[in-house]
């Protein structure tokens, strides 16, 4: 949901990745790592949205994508134009079988499902019309593909529409 992007996107936490550490596959246990707590969010690691907004200089990718420049306002945070990060494959996804590697669930909180987002193309993705958020995703689903194979999150657009609920 929108409140739980927007809490991925509040909370502070220092630190940053380094690019080695953004390469490696990341595996999680079933049982332990991927239960809701009693917000029912899954857990997000605050690092991995750092380093998104940092590797995308806070600016919005679908923006970028589409040869724009979106500009919101400076975060207190950090003096940069706030941005948002948004998993482009849904956390709830994280429930579904196609994210298993040797009997243990990929992660989909890492930096290659990582999209950041102007506050207005965010609430796009979540609430915006279905054909309008298609067209969006194909263009970051296009512009991550290759990123998210190489991350063993092997997904094709359908099946990405279909965690969206779109099935134009």
């Amino acid at each position: 949901a929108i409140a739980d992007e927007v809490d991925y996107n509040t909370e502070i936490e220092a630190g940053y990745y380094d690019n080695d550490s953004i390469e490696i596959i990341k595996l999680i246990d079933q049982s332990e790592e991927t239960v809701k707590s009693i917000s029912r969010r899954y857990k997000t690691d605050k690092k991995l949205r750092n380093t998104a907004l940092k590797i995308a200089s806070h600016n919005c990718e679908l923006a970028t994508f589409k040869g724009e420049k979106h500009t919101t306002f400076l975060s207190r945070n950090n003096d940069k134009d706030y941005a948002e990060v948004h998993h482009l494959v849904p956390m709830h996804a994280q429930e579904d079988d196609t994210f298993i590697k040797d009997s243990k669930l990929i992660s989909l909180d890492q930096i290659p499902n990582l999209i950041v987002l102007c506050p207005t193309c965010h609430r796009k993705i979540h609430y915006g019309q279905d054909q309008d958020v298609k067209l969006d995703l194909e263009l970051l689903f296009e512009g991550r593909k290759e990123s998210l194979r190489k991350h063993d999150l092997n997904i094709d657009m359908g099946q990405l529409l279909s965690f969206y609920k779109i099935s134009l």
